[in-house]
């Protein structure tokens, strides 16, 4: 969540102050985020039903072409830069919001799912709230809004590779679970051979 907001706050202020695009049109930018963004998060549930999609897949990926999408605004120069940018990335960024609570109960189960949703949220509260000050702090000091979208980038692709670490995680305990239940398996047809 460190780099989720930043094209929201900084880049319309980006676009006008370090581009020259007139805050006119700039304004637009954030409203082109929006309706990517919306039709995405309804997309990302028909995706997911694709046999080989599983909703992590689907999340790492989104965050994984944000994060690359972010580093490369600072090589944004004209107006449709800019569009064709907030289009994608609010495409991609959706499938992180939309599908975080579906992963939340694949991963825990419904026994541990709010208190897992809750914890999830606050920590989502807590970044959200430090993340445009901080950022806001570097471009203080660098004097360049290029800053703020690099840390960002950077803030998705980690996140991403973390989820596929879930990923990696999930697996192995579907192995265990697997393994568990063939020796269970074995041991009652034993138990029924024997009598």
């Amino acid at each position: 969540m460190m780099g989720y907001f930043t094209p929201y706050v900084f880049l319309p202020k980006y676009a006008s102050i370090e581009r020259g695009i007139p805050e006119s049109r700039t304004v637009f930018l954030v409203s082109v985020i929006g309706v990517s963004n919306t039709i995405c998060r309804f997309a990302s549930g028909w995706i997911t039903k694709i046999p080989s999609m599983s909703p992590l897949l689907v999340n790492n990926v989104g965050l994984m072409i944000g994060g690359g999408l972010t580093l490369l605004v600072p090589l944004c120069q004209t107006y449709s830069h800019f569009m064709v940018y907030c289009f994608i990335w609010g495409a991609f960024a959706a499938f992180h919001m939309s599908l975080s609570p579906i992963i939340v109960c694949q991963i825990v189960g419904l026994e541990l799912y709010s208190s897992a949703l809750s914890l999830i949220l606050m920590f989502r509260g807590v970044a959200t709230l430090a993340a445009p000050p901080i950022l806001g702090a570097t471009r203080d000091i660098t004097g360049s809004f290029a800053t703020a979208f690099i840390i960002s980038g950077f803030a998705f692709i980690i996140s991403s590779l973390m989820h596929f670490s879930l990923n990696w995680m999930d697996r192995s305990n579907k192995v265990e679970i697997d393994e568990t239940n063939k020796a269970k398996e074995f041991q009652g047809n034993s138990v029924e051979a024997g009598v």
